[in-house]
């Protein structure tokens, strides 16, 4: 699978998010708002999602989501390596 940053960009904030990025896969999709994560085992991505409420309770659900765990580490990576180096 052929993917690349397609933006990327530090946030300078006191909580954990950290920077939002885009990818471009396979030179056809672009994915917009990938939030970069600092949690307590490093950093990770958050795909976009929107609210809805469940049992009285604020969830949320991904516009889209990689469907398996390979798909998602080698999306992971290339937003982190590239985070790392800007």
């Amino acid at each position: 699978m052929n993917v690349k940053i397609g933006r990327i960009r530090k946030i300078e904030t006191a909580g954990s998010l950290k920077g939002e990025a885009s990818v471009i896969i396979e030179d056809a999709i672009e994915l917009k708002k990938i939030k970069i994560v600092e949690g307590s085992n490093g950093l990770f991505i958050s795909m976009p999602s929107e609210p809805y409420e469940k049992d009285g309770k604020t969830e949320y659900a991904p516009y889209f989501n990689p469907i398996n765990a390979e798909t998602r580490n080698t999306i992971q990576a290339i937003i982190i390596d590239a985070y790392n180096a800007l």
